[in-house]
């Protein structure tokens, strides 16, 4: 759980990974959004555009999806993440969020 104050303005980032074949692909080509919702809901409209970041730093690159906190307000959220690769629409849960 990532806890945070309202008036923050922060990254929140998710590490993506997939395997094709047994090998690990780079999702950076693909539509990534993220959605907030409360505990227990899906998301339906709540998608927004993400962005990518990759951290090379380890045995492979770490590829992470990532949305800036603005319009969070106090309470608790789950983050979701949807990725778009090819004929496949990815949705799952990412954790939850602790907005003070």
């Amino acid at each position: 759980m990532l806890t945070f104050t309202h008036s923050a303005v922060i990254y929140i980032k998710v590490p993506v990974s997939a395997l094709v074949d047994g090998v690990y692909v780079d999702p950076t080509a693909d539509v990534v959004s993220m959605a907030w919702v409360v505990p227990g809901a899906q998301p339906t409209t709540e998608w927004a555009a993400a962005t990518w970041e990759t951290d090379p730093s380890g045995v492979r690159p770490v590829y992470l999806a990532r949305r800036l906190s603005t319009g969070l307000t106090a309470g608790m959220w789950t983050a979701w993440v949807r990725v778009v690769h090819g004929v496949e629409t990815i949705i799952l849960p990412a954790g939850l969020l602790r907005v003070l």
